[in-house]
């Protein structure tokens, strides 16, 4: 059975989200494609459906990220541990690409919900299945490697003016 027409056309305009977040969480652009593919199908297989009056962005967002990590468990995925590693003093997109992938799951999935996808604090939460503080501290912790890793010491959307709310506020560069 075929989604109705206006169901079809937000999931259609969800796609290069869903992408973006699968790519980011896989670092692979073959299984992001599989993976956006069977959180389509898993949506519009859903028995009873999807849900009437939630986002339909946070349902897909938060099957995709199910579908995720059962693969990544399934699959022993695990069996390479991602190291820390120097890069240059200049960030690009395949530096920070690596970068995310030196990030734990959570802390990816948090960063990527939060600064990658807009969503509230909240809002990721519910995707993650959390709690909002846990979420926050994920993101935060997430965002702190991410600048050690590109030797970063503010950048907009990972490093916050004036540092974390940890630190003690940095005077004014002369």
């Amino acid at each position: 059975m075929s989604p109705d027409p206006a169901l079809r056309r937000e999931m259609l305009a969800l796609l290069p989200n869903l992408h973006a977040f699968a790519r980011a969480m896989t670092g692979h652009p073959g299984r992001a494609d599989d993976l956006v593919e069977r959180t389509i199908l898993r949506a519009l297989d859903r028995p009873g459906g999807l849900e009437r009056n939630a986002s339909l962005r946070m349902q897909l967002l938060s099957i995709l990220r199910d579908l995720y990590h059962a693969d990544k468990a399934s699959a022993d995925i695990r069996n390479g541990v991602v190291v820390p590693f120097p890069l240059r003093a200049s960030p690009d997109p395949a530096d920070m690409h690596e970068a995310l992938a030196g990030l734990t799951s959570e802390q990816r999935e948090s960063l990527l919900l939060v600064a990658g996808e807009g969503l509230g604090y909240e809002d990721a939460a519910r995707i993650c299945r959390t709690s909002a503080d846990m979420l926050r501290s994920r993101a935060d912790s997430g965002r702190r490697r991410l600048a050690v890793m590109l030797g970063l010491d503010a950048w907009p959307g990972i490093v916050p003016k004036g540092g974390f709310a940890t630190e003690a506020p940095r005077p004014p560069a002369a």
